[in-house]
């Protein structure tokens, strides 16, 4: 959309051409203006408002018998243009007629018996001062009173780069982690809850992480010092852990049970039978024990040793002792079997 020629009058007194605003802004036609083939020109002036119209006059300027009609802007840029006559793409309008754009803004041009000139007002905005600039101060220097520590990204020893490098100032943990810009000066701190102190004068800064050896360096700072470090921390070695040896096993000696001894029965001696006692009536079972004793070891033969009136009292021999002997010995006989039996 632009500014364009709409209606003229090119047989009239005076003769006048009317153009027409199709943008939505008012136009300032300042420098603007319409002249014909012969260069005849009609100087603009004014502005004309959106979708406005405006109309210029002239006597004596355009060509009865056909001519070219143009518009430029202040630039000399030809925004639009019409040709009448027997060259042109519209006739020529007789007098108290005029030719014109039907409807207004096509590119339809007709002749109109009734012209429909129009010429709306159009009041320019005033312009806005612009304000006027306020001188600008020059600031005053200020003394540096700080200095700067720069603590770049740590790196192992192979240039790996480390995360999770706690800063610590004088052993006090900043819960800060490198890649880290420290300022020191009176009354500052290095941490956000303002528990590190980071004052001027002499601080050791050190750095941690977990697996790492520490590093770290003593600084004296004045003001306007500004440090910049590269830490490199050493991988800590891998600590060897003695294994103990592994016990021998040492077999358990077999209990050996130790056989407790036969208890051997306490026999009393017997008294050795003397052959006129064999004779006698019983004979057989002194013979039978005097067997048995044999089979447990024991001699029945065995002399005693008697005292000489024993022996004296044996010369004379009494029945009555074998009342009680022969019973005695059937007894002792008795008990030797068993006795037997059981260690069988």
């Amino acid at each position: 959309a632009q500014v364009v020629i709409n209606e003229f009058s090119s047989n009239s007194n005076p003769e006048w051409v009317e153009i027409y605003n199709q943008t939505g802004e008012t136009v300032d036609l300042s420098g603007w203006k319409i002249i014909d083939a012969s260069d005849t020109t009609l100087s603009l002036d004014g502005c004309i408002s959106s979708l406005g119209f405006r109309s210029f006059e002239k006597n004596s300027w355009l060509n009865n018998s056909g001519d070219t009609i143009y518009l430029k802007d202040n630039q000399d840029n030809i925004l639009d243009q019409i040709a009448y006559g027997p060259d042109g793409i519209i006739g020529i309008p007789l007098d108290g007629k005029s030719a014109g754009r039907d409807p207004d803004e096509v590119s339809n041009w007709v002749i109109f018996d009734s012209p429909t000139k129009k010429d709306d007002v159009c009041v320019l905005p005033s312009p806005t001062s612009s304000p006027t600039p306020l001188p600008t101060s020059t600031p005053t220097l200020e003394p540096v009173t700080k200095a700067i520590y720069k603590i770049n990204k740590a790196e192992d020893g192979n240039g790996n780069p480390l995360s999770s490098v706690k800063i610590y100032i004088d052993n006090n943990y900043t819960h800060h982690e490198d890649d880290e810009i420290l300022t020191f000066c009176t009354g500052c701190y290095c941490d956000n809850d303002k528990n590190v102190p980071c004052g001027l004068g002499e601080h050791i800064i050190k750095l941690e992480r977990e697996g790492y050896s520490d590093w770290s360096e003593s600084k004296n700072f004045s003001a306007g010092n500004d440090f910049e470090v590269n830490p490199i921390l050493s991988e800590n070695s891998p600590t060897v852990t003695d294994i103990p040896a592994t016990p021998t096993l040492t077999s358990a000696p077999t209990p050996t049970s130790t056989p407790k001894p036969t208890p051997t029965p306490k026999l009393s001696p017997i008294p050795t039978l003397s052959n006129d006692l064999l004779a006698s009536e019983g004979a057989e079972e002194i013979l039978g024990a005097q067997t048995a004793s044999d089979g447990l070891g024991i001699d029945l033969n065995q002399p005693a040793s008697e005292s000489s009136e024993n022996q004296e009292s044996k010369k004379k021999f009494n029945f009555w002792p074998l009342v009680f002997i022969v019973p005695g010995l059937g007894m002792i006989s008795f008990s030797v079997l068993l006795l037997r039996k059981q260690k069988i």
